[in-house]
Protein backbone atom coordinates (compact mmCIF):
# COMPACT_ATOMS: atom_id res chain seq x y z
CA UNK A 1 0.00 0.00 0.00
CA UNK A 2 2.75 2.21 0.84
CA UNK A 3 4.77 1.68 -2.18
CA UNK A 4 1.28 2.21 -4.31
CA UNK A 5 1.15 5.50 -2.64
CA UNK A 6 4.48 6.41 -3.02
CA UNK A 7 4.38 5.82 -7.37
CA UNK A 8 0.96 7.95 -7.11
CA UNK A 9 2.88 10.66 -5.43
CA UNK A 10 5.13 10.55 -8.01
CA UNK A 11 3.39 10.85 -10.76
CA UNK A 12 1.72 13.82 -9.39
CA UNK A 13 4.86 15.56 -9.26
CA UNK A 14 6.16 14.86 -12.60
CA UNK A 15 2.27 15.74 -14.22
CA UNK A 16 2.44 18.98 -12.19
CA UNK A 17 5.72 19.88 -13.39
CA UNK A 18 4.95 18.89 -16.99
CA UNK A 19 3.51 22.57 -18.31
CA UNK A 20 7.04 23.68 -16.87
CA UNK A 21 8.73 21.46 -19.08
CA UNK A 22 6.07 22.22 -21.92
CA UNK A 23 7.29 25.54 -21.33
CA UNK A 24 10.45 24.83 -21.31
CA UNK A 25 11.01 22.83 -24.50
CA UNK A 26 8.61 25.70 -26.23
CA UNK A 27 11.26 28.30 -25.32
CA UNK A 28 14.20 26.26 -26.23
CA UNK A 29 11.90 24.78 -29.61
CA UNK A 30 11.59 28.68 -30.87
CA UNK A 31 15.44 30.00 -29.65
CA UNK A 32 16.33 27.14 -32.15
CA UNK A 33 13.90 27.88 -34.79
CA UNK A 34 14.74 31.73 -34.35
CA UNK A 35 19.00 31.11 -34.66
CA UNK A 36 18.09 28.61 -37.74
CA UNK A 37 16.51 31.33 -39.18
CA UNK A 38 19.26 33.92 -38.72
CA UNK A 39 21.19 31.60 -40.04
CA UNK A 40 19.11 30.72 -42.95
CA UNK A 41 18.77 34.67 -44.00
CA UNK A 42 22.47 34.92 -43.17
CA UNK A 43 23.31 32.36 -45.79
CA UNK A 44 20.80 34.19 -48.44
CA UNK A 45 23.00 36.75 -48.18
CA UNK A 46 25.80 35.90 -48.72
CA UNK A 47 24.58 33.75 -51.67
CA UNK A 48 23.08 36.60 -53.59
CA UNK A 49 25.85 38.90 -53.57
CA UNK A 50 28.12 36.22 -54.29
CA UNK A 51 26.21 35.87 -57.25
CA UNK A 52 25.64 39.25 -57.88
CA UNK A 53 29.09 39.95 -58.14
CA UNK A 54 30.28 36.47 -59.53
CA UNK A 55 32.37 38.68 -62.47
CA UNK A 56 33.23 41.54 -60.51
CA UNK A 57 35.15 39.76 -57.34
CA UNK A 58 37.85 41.77 -57.56
CA UNK A 59 35.56 44.47 -56.99
CA UNK A 60 34.21 43.32 -53.41
CA UNK A 61 35.46 44.35 -50.18
CA UNK A 62 35.40 41.93 -47.57
CA UNK A 63 35.97 43.39 -44.31
CA UNK A 64 35.33 40.56 -42.07
CA UNK A 65 36.06 37.71 -43.67
CA UNK A 66 39.66 36.28 -43.40
CA UNK A 67 42.01 36.75 -46.91
CA UNK A 68 42.05 33.18 -46.34
CA UNK A 69 37.99 32.73 -46.94
CA UNK A 70 38.72 35.58 -49.82
CA UNK A 71 41.20 33.82 -52.21
CA UNK A 72 38.85 30.40 -51.88
CA UNK A 73 35.49 32.46 -52.78
CA UNK A 74 37.68 34.05 -55.39
CA UNK A 75 38.71 30.60 -56.67
CA UNK A 76 35.31 29.13 -56.76
CA UNK A 77 34.47 32.06 -58.72
CA UNK A 78 36.68 31.72 -61.13
CA UNK A 79 36.32 27.51 -61.28
CA UNK A 80 32.59 28.34 -61.97
CA UNK A 81 33.45 30.77 -64.71
CA UNK A 82 35.60 28.30 -66.46
CA UNK A 83 33.33 25.40 -66.23
CA UNK A 84 30.41 27.10 -68.23
CA UNK A 85 32.95 28.29 -71.13
CA UNK A 86 32.54 26.76 -74.40
CA UNK A 87 35.61 24.67 -74.98
CA UNK A 88 38.35 25.40 -77.64
CA UNK A 89 39.98 22.42 -79.41
CA UNK A 90 43.27 23.60 -81.80
CA UNK A 91 44.50 20.77 -84.42
CA UNK A 92 47.89 20.77 -85.84
CA UNK A 93 49.45 19.10 -88.57
CA UNK A 94 52.68 19.48 -88.38
CA UNK A 95 55.74 20.00 -91.03
CA UNK A 96 58.63 22.30 -91.61
CA UNK A 97 57.44 23.98 -95.08
CA UNK A 98 53.94 24.30 -93.94
CA UNK A 99 52.26 23.86 -90.65
CA UNK A 100 48.87 23.41 -90.94
CA UNK A 101 46.24 24.67 -88.08
CA UNK A 102 42.71 24.68 -87.41
CA UNK A 103 40.99 25.77 -84.27
CA UNK A 104 37.09 25.24 -83.53
CA UNK A 105 34.92 25.72 -80.86
CA UNK A 106 32.77 23.04 -78.53
CA UNK A 107 29.39 23.75 -77.16
CA UNK A 108 27.36 21.02 -75.78
CA UNK A 109 29.82 18.65 -77.67
CA UNK A 110 29.34 20.07 -80.91
CA UNK A 111 31.55 21.85 -82.98
CA UNK A 112 31.62 25.65 -84.55
CA UNK A 113 34.22 26.64 -87.14
CA UNK A 114 36.32 28.92 -85.80
CA UNK A 115 39.46 29.41 -88.10
CA UNK A 116 42.00 27.55 -89.78
CA UNK A 117 45.12 28.10 -92.04
CA UNK A 118 48.75 27.22 -92.04
CA UNK A 119 52.00 28.72 -91.03
CA UNK A 120 55.16 28.69 -94.00
CA UNK A 121 58.54 28.77 -93.72
CA UNK A 122 60.68 28.92 -97.19
CA UNK A 123 63.04 26.59 -97.83
CA UNK A 124 65.61 29.26 -98.32
CA UNK A 125 65.77 30.60 -94.89
CA UNK A 126 68.15 29.42 -92.27
CA UNK A 127 66.96 26.04 -90.49
CA UNK A 128 67.27 27.65 -87.39
CA UNK A 129 65.29 30.33 -88.10
CA UNK A 130 62.57 28.36 -89.70
CA UNK A 131 61.89 26.59 -86.22
CA UNK A 132 62.11 29.71 -84.63
CA UNK A 133 58.88 30.99 -86.60
CA UNK A 134 56.50 28.27 -85.95
CA UNK A 135 57.54 28.99 -82.64
CA UNK A 136 56.72 32.64 -82.63
CA UNK A 137 53.57 32.17 -84.97
CA UNK A 138 52.16 29.59 -83.32
CA UNK A 139 52.65 31.16 -79.78
CA UNK A 140 50.62 33.88 -81.08
CA UNK A 141 47.85 31.65 -82.29
CA UNK A 142 47.13 30.21 -79.12
CA UNK A 143 47.51 33.51 -77.12
CA UNK A 144 44.93 34.90 -79.01
CA UNK A 145 42.23 31.81 -79.12
CA UNK A 146 43.27 30.12 -76.10
CA UNK A 147 42.79 26.66 -76.73
CA UNK A 148 41.91 24.29 -73.72
CA UNK A 149 43.52 21.34 -75.87
CA UNK A 150 45.60 20.58 -78.28
CA UNK A 151 45.61 17.66 -81.29
CA UNK A 152 48.94 17.01 -82.95
CA UNK A 153 49.56 14.29 -85.57
CA UNK A 154 52.44 11.71 -85.08
CA UNK A 155 54.65 10.80 -87.57
CA UNK A 156 54.66 8.33 -89.84
CA UNK A 157 56.73 6.00 -91.92
CA UNK A 158 58.83 8.20 -94.54
CA UNK A 159 61.58 6.93 -96.81
CA UNK A 160 63.03 10.30 -97.13
CA UNK A 161 65.01 10.20 -93.89
CA UNK A 162 65.95 13.79 -94.19
CA UNK A 163 62.37 14.57 -94.71
CA UNK A 164 61.53 12.83 -91.67
CA UNK A 165 64.28 14.57 -89.65
CA UNK A 166 63.38 18.05 -90.56
CA UNK A 167 59.43 16.73 -89.86
CA UNK A 168 60.46 15.47 -85.92
CA UNK A 169 62.08 18.40 -85.46
CA UNK A 170 59.43 21.15 -86.19
CA UNK A 171 57.41 18.80 -84.38
CA UNK A 172 59.53 19.03 -81.15
CA UNK A 173 59.54 22.60 -81.71
CA UNK A 174 55.44 22.38 -81.70
CA UNK A 175 55.18 20.12 -78.48
CA UNK A 176 57.61 22.28 -76.70
CA UNK A 177 55.55 25.40 -77.76
CA UNK A 178 52.16 24.08 -76.42
CA UNK A 179 54.41 22.93 -73.13
CA UNK A 180 55.14 26.59 -72.76
CA UNK A 181 52.07 27.69 -73.06
CA UNK A 182 50.58 25.13 -70.96
CA UNK A 183 48.16 23.30 -73.67
CA UNK A 184 47.62 20.31 -73.00
CA UNK A 185 47.97 17.92 -76.56
CA UNK A 186 47.01 14.61 -77.30
CA UNK A 187 48.92 12.73 -80.34
CA UNK A 188 47.11 10.65 -83.01
CA UNK A 189 48.03 8.62 -85.80
CA UNK A 190 47.10 9.30 -89.85
CA UNK A 191 45.12 6.04 -89.35
CA UNK A 192 43.09 6.89 -86.08
CA UNK A 193 42.18 10.31 -87.41
CA UNK A 194 41.06 8.77 -91.33
CA UNK A 195 39.10 6.10 -89.24
CA UNK A 196 37.28 8.86 -86.58
CA UNK A 197 36.78 11.38 -89.54
CA UNK A 198 35.11 8.70 -92.77
CA UNK A 199 34.86 5.81 -90.34
CA UNK A 200 37.96 4.32 -93.30
CA UNK A 201 41.47 3.80 -92.65
CA UNK A 202 42.56 4.56 -96.19
CA UNK A 203 40.18 7.21 -96.96
CA UNK A 204 42.43 9.86 -99.18
CA UNK A 205 43.20 13.54 -98.75
CA UNK A 206 39.53 15.18 -100.59
CA UNK A 207 37.69 12.15 -98.86
CA UNK A 208 38.69 13.85 -95.24
CA UNK A 209 38.17 17.37 -96.69
CA UNK A 210 34.79 16.64 -97.82
CA UNK A 211 33.86 15.27 -94.47
CA UNK A 212 35.24 18.48 -92.60
CA UNK A 213 33.24 20.68 -94.70
CA UNK A 214 29.83 18.71 -93.40
CA UNK A 215 30.66 18.49 -89.79
CA UNK A 216 31.94 22.01 -89.83
CA UNK A 217 29.15 23.00 -92.17
CA UNK A 218 31.42 25.28 -93.89
CA UNK A 219 30.32 26.64 -97.41
CA UNK A 220 33.91 25.58 -99.20
CA UNK A 221 36.57 23.05 -98.56
CA UNK A 222 39.82 24.52 -96.97
CA UNK A 223 41.88 25.62 -99.36
CA UNK A 224 45.26 23.90 -97.83
CA UNK A 225 45.16 20.67 -97.82
CA UNK A 226 47.42 20.98 -94.09
CA UNK A 227 44.64 23.37 -92.95
CA UNK A 228 41.86 20.89 -93.78
CA UNK A 229 44.18 18.41 -92.38
CA UNK A 230 44.05 20.40 -88.81
CA UNK A 231 40.71 20.32 -88.81
CA UNK A 232 40.47 17.05 -89.13
CA UNK A 233 42.66 16.39 -85.83
CA UNK A 234 40.72 19.03 -84.49
CA UNK A 235 37.48 16.83 -84.69
CA UNK A 236 39.17 14.08 -84.10
CA UNK A 237 40.41 15.14 -80.53
CA UNK A 238 36.84 16.28 -80.02
CA UNK A 239 34.97 12.79 -80.95
CA UNK A 240 38.30 10.63 -79.01
CA UNK A 241 36.99 9.27 -75.77
CA UNK A 242 40.20 11.17 -74.15
CA UNK A 243 38.63 14.58 -74.16
CA UNK A 244 35.66 14.71 -71.90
Amino acid sequence: MKMMMSIIFILMLNYNQLPIINLQFSLNEQLINYQFGIILEAKSIIKNQIIDNLFKIENLKFKILPRAYQNKLTKITELMSIKNKNKIIMGIDPGLATVGYGFIEVEKKEAKFITCGCIETKAKTDFNKRLEIINQELTQLIKKYQPDLCGVEQLFFCKNVKTAMNVGHARGVIIMTLSQNKVPFREFTPLQIKQTITSYGRADKKQIAEMVKLTLNLKQIPKKDDASDALAIALTTLYSKIYK
